[in-house]
């Protein structure tokens, strides 16, 4: 039966705690557990630090030799499995996991988040999504790049080398702190970035690598603010469509667009991918870029108007950047210009006098608040309550009700008047 040991060889203060792990004649390795303590206060017989009242020695430093102890057989039983030999080289590099530490002239990426994360970037450009078979999109590269380079900036601010096992509690009050007061970015961008570092922390886990638990738990994330993303109801979408273009070309080509995004719930970035191909049998059928999932929309009177007006053809293709533009003009062109709450990017300073935009909350002419995301909020909160919901998430792609409802924009005024109209009739 192995067996783990500890004991202390010498007199001199301070002196080391070793560790013997042995197994009959299979094998009998021992080394430094990298824990010191005065040898008048430890016990050889017991393995354990005294219970005197003057030990300035706590019981943590027990618990923490039982964590070592713990570490050791859990590894020994993966180790063994896999057919690793079990030798002092074996048993020194465990203790140095375990204390996230490096063993001489080992390479600490294993222990330093920031090198690890490096590390895990470079591999994502060519690794393969198993939910897709496609390599990773350069969008998905980006936010990881994005979350690896708050990390650095954070280290750099707090003179610190994040290591995995000091991801705790106090980690989480400082990067919270960081993101939200220092770069002033809002609880949904947080939660984004919270949740790649918890991403990469599972994979360091899955190789053995000693993470603290905390970043791991259901504790580490950012609660989220209430979204106010407004929708452009049908009312308004009508106004949109009968606007008259015919004297200016670019914003003919942003409205029909925008009439194409609300009638088909699709991501902008599928939508911008369309073209006649994508028409079969009057519907419209496309493979999301985002999901892989396959979506077939039948073709709204709106949208086939516009295909008729453009000989079957879709509006000449214009960047995001260009179509958020100029369909915040066309909205004030249909007077959708009521103030109302909700979030605009202003530009602000901050506190290193560095300038860049953020969302701020304030209230607004609706008509400054439409971006190229409120074709796919329209679209699911304007067939709300009228067809089923599994319906609409065919449509939408959404897999889950929790993800659907995130688009839901109408306000409480709205659901009374629907319940007023339901109780007169």
């Amino acid at each position: 039966m192995a067996k783990v040991k500890f004991m202390v060889k010498t007199k001199g203060n301070p002196s080391q705690i070793y560790v013997r792990f042995y197994h009959s004649k299979d094998f009998d390795a021992s080394c430094s557990s990298n824990f010191i303590i005065n040898p008048k206060y430890w016990s050889n017989k017991q393995q354990k630090v005294k219970a005197t009242m003057d030990n300035p020695f706590d019981a943590n430093l027990n618990s923490k030799l039982d964590k070592l102890k713990e570490r050791i057989i859990i590894q020994y039983n993966t180790s063994y499995n896999a057919g690793i030999e079990i030798n002092t080289n074996w048993l020194k590099k465990t203790v140095a996991n375990f204390h996230s530490q490096p063993l001489k002239n080992e390479d600490n990426k294993k222990f330093l988040l920031s090198s690890y994360f490096q590390e895990y970037v470079d591999k994502s450009k060519t690794k393969i999504n198993p939910a897709t078979g496609l390599i990773l999109d350069n969008k998905t590269i980006a936010k990881y790049n994005s979350t690896l380079n708050l990390l650095k900036e954070f280290e750099e601010i707090n003179e610190t080398n994040l290591r995995f096992n000091s991801l705790d509690e106090n980690f989480h009050a400082s990067i919270i702190n960081y993101l939200k007061n220092s770069k002033m970015l809002g609880s949904t961008t947080c939660n984004k970035h919270i949740n790649i570092i918890k991403m990469v922390c599972r994979q360091a886990k899955t190789e053995q690598i000693n993470v603290n638990p905390y970043v791991l738990s259901k504790d580490f994330y950012v609660k989220r603010d209430k979204t106010y993303d407004p929708y452009l109801n049908e009312i308004e979408i009508l106004r949109i469509f009968e606007l008259d273009f015919t004297k200016n070309e670019r914003l003919d080509n942003a409205r029909d667009w925008l009439i194409i995004g609300v009638w088909t719930g699709l991501r902008i970035s599928d939508i911008s991918r369309l073209t006649k191909l994508n028409i079969s049998d009057n519907k419209i059928e496309i493979t999301t870029s985002k999901t892989n999932a396959r979506a077939i929309i039948p073709i709204h009177p709106n949208v086939k108007s516009i295909l008729n007006k453009r000989n079957g053809e879709f509006p000449r293709k214009i960047s995001d950047q260009k179509f958020n533009e100029y369909i915040k003009e066309i909205a004030e062109n249909a007077e959708i210009t009521d103030k109302i709450f909700g979030g605009k990017m202003i530009e602000v300073e901050l506190n290193n006098k560095e300038t860049v935009f953020r969302k701020v909350l304030d209230h607004y002419p609706k008509n400054e608040l439409v971006t190229s995301h409120i074709c796919r909020r329209s679209f699911a909160t304007n067939h709300y309550g009228k067809i089923p919901n599994k319906t609409i998430m065919a449509i939408t792609t959404h897999s889950s009700e929790v993800q659907f409802e995130k688009y839901l924009k109408q306000t409480q005024m709205e659901h009374v008047e629907k319940l007023e109209k339901l109780w007169s009739r």
